[in-house]
């Protein structure tokens, strides 16, 4: 890993800032030549300055690191890159924006505990993960979730009100209710299918849960083997959905 990795990063010319256009005025008063300075000068005059971060040399060492402990990689980059300055700072901010370390996983799909159990997308943000078993830095090009819709067999439909969710086996029917409308009654509610309030339960969470941001789970109970049988003949769930997300493992 080189020793100038932030300022390779971070400290380089920002686009725009060449633009001939910018301190003409200046420059030309400079040169005393007074009558082809003009009066004045917006702030706004040509191209403008934007950020020119260079996340290139981050993600080639990430991608090199692969399959290697997550706390020996943190390591070496502490190291080389010790946060003493607002520079050297910035470049762990976006490297929790690169790396997801809160990572948990049900039914052999991942998910992001600190987004509110959403499943690891292929996004910028969520190009490299710390697997929950091995503990390793991975990378989420493969962990794309690739249930195409109507093939979830773990959410059965009942009823617009009444699914079936499978975890760990076991089969559990889902009462559904309407999200109340006044703030009293949703600090009231309580969703039973993640085991919390429902106003720690976000909209996405819910729509990834029951397929609609506007129903809670209000009736939690477990499935008997002679209903498993039953329930396995209703239609599979036309999203992704997840398995009780608002608990980790």
């Amino acid at each position: 890993m080189r020793d100038d990795m932030d300022r390779l990063m971070v400290l380089r010319p920002r686009w725009g800032s060449d633009d001939p256009w910018r301190g003409r005025r200046r420059r030309l008063r400079n040169a005393h030549r007074w009558e082809e300075a003009p009066r004045g000068e917006s702030i706004r005059v040509g191209k403008q300055k934007s950020l020119s971060e260079n996340f290139a040399p981050l993600v080639r060492f990430l991608r090199s690191r692969l399959g290697r402990p997550w706390d020996e990689v943190y390591g070496e980059l502490r190291s080389v890159i010790r946060p003493d300055s607002a520079v050297k700072e910035h470049v762990y901010v976006h490297l929790r924006q690169y790396v997801t370390t809160n990572v948990f996983e049900r039914d052999g799909v991942l998910y992001d505990g600190d987004r509110g159990g959403q499943p690891l997308s292929v996004r910028w943000c969520d190009k490299f993960y710390v697997c929950p078993r091995s503990g390793k830095l991975k990378e989420a090009r493969n962990t794309r979730q690739r249930t195409r819709p109507g093939k979830n067999r773990s959410i059965r439909i009942a009823s617009p009100t009444l699914q079936f969710h499978k975890q760990h086996e076991l089969w559990f029917e889902i009462g559904l209710e309407k999200v109340p409308r006044s703030p009293e009654e949703r600090r009231a509610a309580f969703d039973y299918w993640v085991r919390t309030q429902l106003s720690n339960v976000s909209a996405a969470t819910r729509s990834s849960l029951y397929g609609s941001a506007n129903h809670y789970a209000a009736r939690k109970r477990q499935v008997s083997r002679r209903e498993i049988r039953k329930l396995l003949k209703l239609p599979a769930a036309k999203w992704a959905g997840v398995d009780s997300t608002g608990n980790r493992p």
